[in-house]
């Protein structure tokens, strides 16, 4: 064949043998930025697509597919806004590191919303919902309650169960506290918390302490400093000026009431339920807690407090909750306070 019928061909194959190079010294980058590197730094004319070079990776198997991530709170709708100091507190862990001597720091961060008064600055020794209800039991004690704590889509906060939600989100909730899980794209994100990470990162961890005590008394003394600055977007006034808590009184623990004539169950440790001699799989946020089961035509709507957990099918065998895929609300996936009933 004539050289003119070649050319295409063989400059792709050029695209790919620079493709693979590339990529072999750039392990982390996608097809958006190697696209831009062989047109900027070879002069490659009529390079590919960014789809054509991923699928060219991926038939390489140069390329790992995405772990699928869960939806949290999807469906479920934020009222609650940041209009007043106490009204939304954000939570996360910043971590984790070394101190020289080799022990491990994983901090638990949290802060006011609206005024930006970080809270608490504390080292736990894991990321397990114990460990941080107990923190957030002494943060309750002395601040008083917010309206809304907000927490991205990490563990322990959020979970693989419905609308995401974990044990220690349910325990917030049972106080009468909204949850909110962020949700990308959705106008309400948490990056004011990690834009305290970034100082927090910046003027008490780099460089690490050479023990723990000492890099505890850094993060204490950060903490202290950082809430008496002022700062330009809070009209050159500090957080500890702004910053009032809520009554210091906590709120029992609701006790979910339901129509006489559903179902109710006491979900088990495993996070099951007993329905016409079977167990049924609910979740295990609602250890130890009611559900309630709604009579419709071909089985049950599943209910905890103010949510509809979604469907159970008792004819099939072995079948579990079968969450509600509805349309996530224009304001984003979220999850409302409950109220505490009149009993408890």
């Amino acid at each position: 064949p004539p050289r003119s019928t070649l050319f295409p061909y063989t400059t792709l194959f050029r695209s790919q043998q620079r493709l693979f190079y590339l990529r072999a010294q750039k392990p982390s980058w996608g097809a958006v930025k190697l696209r831009l590197w062989l047109e900027q730094r070879h002069g490659i004319e009529g390079v590919p697509s960014e789809r054509t070079l991923h699928r060219w990776l991926k038939k390489a198997r140069k390329v790992k597919a995405r772990r699928p991530h869960h939806q949290a709170g999807k469906g479920m709708i934020c009222l609650v806004k940041a209009d007043r100091p106490n009204a939304i507190w954000t939570v996360d862990f910043k971590g984790d590191w070394w101190t020289e001597d080799g022990r491990r720091l994983l901090v638990l961060t949290v802060r006011d919303l609206r005024t930006r008064f970080v809270l608490c600055v504390r080292p736990l020794k894991a990321a397990s919902e114990e460990l941080v209800r107990r923190v957030f039991t002494r943060l309750f004690n002395r601040y008083g309650q917010p309206a809304a704590i907000r927490s991205d889509q990490g563990a322990p906060f959020c979970g693989v169960g419905p609308f995401g939600l974990t044990r220690l989100s349910v325990w917030w909730m049972r106080r009468g506290i909204e949850v909110q899980f962020v949700h990308r794209g959705s106008g309400i994100d948490n990056n004011a918390h990690e834009e305290m990470h970034r100082c927090l990162k910046r003027e008490a961890i780099t460089p690490v302490s050479r023990t723990y005590s000492a890099q505890l008394r850094r993060l204490y003394r950060w903490q202290v400093r950082y809430n008496h600055t002022s700062q330009r977007c809070l009209g050159k006034r500090s957080p500890q000026q702004l910053y009032q808590g809520a009554v210091k009184s906590l709120n029992k623990l609701s006790v979910p009431t339901y129509p006489t004539y559903w179902l109710t169950r006491k979900v088990r440790s495993n996070g099951a339920v007993k329905l016409h001699g079977s167990l049924r799989h609910i979740g295990r946020a609602f250890t130890h807690l009611t559900v309630a089961f709604e009579p419709i035509y071909f089985g049950y709507l599943v209910h905890f407090m103010h949510l509809t957990l979604g469907s159970l099918n008792p004819q099939k065998i072995g079948a579990g909750l079968l969450p509600l895929r509805g349309k996530r609300s224009a304001s984003g996936g979220y999850a409302p306070a409950g109220r505490p009933s009149k009993n408890s």
